[in-house]
């Protein structure tokens, strides 16, 4: 019996350590079915965090995309009414006549000649002074020039409006930035307006800029002086009807 008693304790006992060890091996294998389980939903929850920051980006950029394209809209629409306004003013001045015999013709300084027509007055700069070979930047001779002469008579007609007109010669650009004598003279142009309006303060709404590269000769001879005459920058000074 009691060989019998001790027969059975020990297969009870052998089947609880079984068993204990089976659980054991079914609690480690589910912590690390939880584990893996986790860092899969904590990496799902990163990359939901991630993707809402890049979410809130691209919207931030979206918007300001947005913003720029309706800028760039309205300054395509300003632009197009400014070109229809300058064409009318061109078509204008292409049909204003050269200096006629009867002209009062002065030159108060080197460089400079003020020509005197129908109401008008043209400050003529000759380019030999303000410019240099295929530049479109004012040399310091070009600078004293406005600042000196061309600032004094401006503030004499201080009513009038401001026409700043290129002109070049006939040859062919061959070594210039510029691709061709038109964008040349409008470059001219424009670096002259600029430094009215910042250094002698004539209001840019008084201005206007207008390039005619040689279409606009003053002398129509092929020889040095008579390109050398026609390359200029001319500030015509004049007043519209509705002025008066």
């Amino acid at each position: 019996m009691k060989l019998h008693q001790m027969m059975v304790i020990a297969v009870a006992s052998l089947l609880a350590l079984t068993g204990c060890k089976s659980n054991d091996d079914l609690v480690a294998s589910k912590d690390r079915e939880i584990s893996e389980k986790q860092a899969e939903n904590d990496a799902l929850r990163r990359r939901l965090s991630d993707g809402e920051s890049v979410r809130l980006v691209m919207d931030k950029q979206l918007k300001e995309r947005e913003a720029a394209l309706s800028s760039a809209q309205a300054d395509r629409d300003r632009f197009r009414d400014e070109q229809g306004r300058l064409a009318n003013e061109v078509a204008t001045l292409r049909n204003r006549p050269e200096p006629a015999p009867g002209d009062r013709v002065t030159n108060p300084a080197p460089g400079l000649e003020v020509i005197e027509r129908n109401g008008e007055l043209v400050l003529r700069l000759d380019n030999a002074v303000t410019f240099s070979s295929g530049s479109a930047i004012l040399t310091d001779g070009g600078q004293r020039l406005l600042r000196k002469e061309v600032a004094k008579i401006l503030k004499e007609h201080g009513g009038h409006r401001v026409s700043v007109e290129g002109h070049t010669d006939d040859v062919p650009i061959k070594r210039s930035r510029w691709k061709n004598n038109l964008n040349l003279s409008i470059a001219r142009a424009i670096e002259v307006r600029r430094f009215l309006a910042a250094q002698l303060k004539v209001t840019a709404k008084k201005m206007r800029v207008v390039g005619y590269g040689d279409t606009k000769p003053v002398m129509t001879k092929k020889t040095k002086k008579a390109r050398a005459k026609n390359r200029r920058v001319e500030i015509v000074l004049y007043k519209e009807a509705s002025d008066n």
